[in-house]
């Protein structure tokens, strides 16, 4: 029996999963009136793009309890610092995917990604990047030089420029990664440590390099969202009214959180979780193998820092290289 199905069993609360391909899908869902949402996990921009609408409920320790066990010094949003509106879950890092049989060397710097020639031999190469524009624009950005949280458009836009001059030798964007690691299909790829974990339990001979110049690194946070009755009207901050998080969506999201829920979730998704407690559980082979990596230098940059006018302009860039890509 599956983590949902043993909460609706003990519970007697019925649980609908509704899957999304990206943030932007799932933003335009819950924009519907009648969207019948009522906890979701979010990238960290997110979340805080929709804290910032106030489209958050609260969250309460007396009802979520289990929220005690994430480690918040850590992995705790800037914008919420007290975790009064989202729960960091999951996270992995942006590094350097090479499979061994045809990569020669250790990559160690993203200029050795973006510039330098891998191949073993003269077989060519099959090169990807990850389709998250946030991620792979930061990521650009600090091979180029830049801050990943700067807010200079021209500095974004020359990280797309690079991309777009880059499109020969990267040959792709993929979304689902993971899948073509695995099954040996690309050689180097800007890829998540997630996906890089994901690839190696089947593939031995991937690998993942996090560079010294530093990381992206992705989390996602549960989140309670308010009913659209109780939502701020747009480009206002007064919200109609409601003060809390529904019992039903406080109750899923401390299951959620339990160390035994949380560690079952990591062995399938690979995705490292924040709450340690969970450790104990969770397979030897993810906690020390790449889902856990983390940068040498202890250089991470968080994108829930970018302000909203600045991701515009990263969703704006990013759109212009896929639209040159395809």
């Amino acid at each position: 029996m599956n983590v949902v199905a043993e909460f609706e069993e003990e519970s007697g609360i019925k649980i609908d999963i509704t899957y999304f391909s990206s943030s932007e899908e799932l933003a335009h869902a819950l924009a519907n009136e009648d969207a019948p949402y009522h906890v979701a996990m979010l990238s960290a921009f997110a979340s805080k793009r929709l804290y910032s609408l106030g489209w958050l409920a609260p969250l309460s320790p007396t009802e979520i309890p289990n929220i005690l066990g994430v480690n918040a010094k850590r992995f705790r949003l800037a914008f919420d610092p007290n975790l009064s509106m989202t729960v960091p879950y999951f996270w992995s890092a942006m590094g350097i995917a090479y499979n061994i049989d045809y990569v020669d060397g250790l990559p160690m710097s993203w200029g050795d990604f973006f510039v330098r020639n891998w191949s073993r031999d003269a077989t060519k190469l099959n090169v990807a990047i990850f389709d998250n524009g946030p991620a792979v624009l930061a990521t650009t950005l600090i091979h180029l030089g830049y801050s990943p949280e700067t807010t200079n458009a021209q500095e974004i836009e020359a990280a797309g420029k690079l991309l777009t001059a880059s499109r020969d030798r990267f040959g792709s964007i993929e979304l689902q990664i993971r899948e073509k690691l695995r099954n040996g299909s690309v050689h180097l790829a800007l890829a998540l440590s997630a996906d890089v974990a994901h690839a190696t339990r089947a593939n031995k001979r991937v690998r993942l390099a996090l560079p010294r110049d530093g990381s992206v690194v992705i989390s996602s946070s549960l989140v309670a969202l308010r009913p659209p009755s109780e939502r701020p009207a747009l480009g206002t901050n007064d919200a109609p009214g409601g003060n809390s998080t529904p019992g039903q969506a406080s109750k899923f999201i401390d299951y959620l959180l339990r160390p035994e829920v949380v560690a079952r979730l990591t062995n399938l998704s690979n995705f490292a979780t924040t709450v340690a407690d969970a450790l104990p559980s969770i397979s030897h082979s993810i906690t020390h193998g790449a889902a856990y990596f983390s940068n040498a230098n202890g250089k991470d940059f968080h994108l829930e820092r970018i302000e909203t006018p600045t991701m515009a302009v990263y969703d704006r860039v990013w759109r212009e290289v896929k639209s040159k890509w395809s």
